[in-house]
């Protein structure tokens, strides 16, 4: 029986190219969640979209009696939330909570669901998503957004840790600076501001959305060993 796919954040700039390269050599159901019907209808036809606040904990609660009618194998982590105000010097616990909801609270809620039946079948591969900057204290204005990362890399490690003797591998990737328009839209970087970040990049550019997802493919479709790892992604940025 094919293992079905789902992918959190599916229309994002990472999650579709991981959705696309999916789509051309995997057999099995995606499952695409993505925040906004309309972005989720760009995605095409013969994939399962839903579109959910995964802010909201009640409607991750919902994503439970959906995945019931499916045989999910893979989880890709792809959803996110930052903002460019995040400054530990102007703490707000309100933003602050809904951050670490979004990154972090949502993937352990979303395992909650997925697990069970994993260790059922005795295979599952798990691909979450961090940033590689969160061991290096992350960037000023990004305080609770690296914070929540962290929080990944360790839940990555616990599922890890508990879960290899049932068949399941978990591991995140970690983007340094990918042109995907996250910095302009979500952090209000100017266009030159970005273009300076990348070349200072020690290879001398940003990377692009193939040069994740093709890991994420490779430790979900191509990996009967690898678990509990942090693979960085960025060009040699942290070097």
């Amino acid at each position: 029986m094919a293992k079905d796919i789902l992918i959190t954040g599916a229309t994002g700039g990472i999650g579709r190219c991981l959705l696309e390269r999916i789509r051309k050599t995997h057999n099995g159901k995606i499952i695409a969640v993505g925040q906004t019907r309309e972005k989720l209808d760009l995605l095409g036809k013969n994939i399962v979209t839903l579109a959910m606040d995964l802010g909201n904990p009640a409607e991750i609660a919902n994503l439970e009696d959906v995945l019931h009618n499916f045989n999910v194998g893979y989880f890709f982590q792809m959803h996110g939330h930052g903002i460019s105000s995040d400054l530990i010097s102007s703490f707000s616990e309100e933003q602050s909570n809904k951050i670490l909801e979004i990154n972090l609270f949502s993937a352990i809620r979303i395992l909650d669901i997925v697990l069970p039946a994993m260790v059922s079948r005795q295979f599952g591969r798990i691909v979450l998503t961090s940033t590689a900057s969160a061991m290096h204290g992350g960037g000023k204005d990004s305080f609770t957004y690296g914070l929540s990362k962290v929080g990944v890399e360790y839940l990555v490690k616990h599922v890890a840790k508990h879960y290899a003797s049932d068949g399941i591998l978990a591991n995140a990737v970690a983007p340094g600076f990918i042109s995907t328009g996250f910095h302009e839209r979500r952090m209000n970087k100017s266009s030159d501001e970005v273009d300076k970040r990348g070349k200072s990049v020690r290879v001398g550019y940003p990377g692009n959305p193939g040069d994740v997802a093709q890991i994420m493919d490779a430790l979900a479709f191509n990996n009967n060993f690898i678990t509990g790892q942090i693979i960085t992604v960025d060009g040699g940025d942290f070097l």
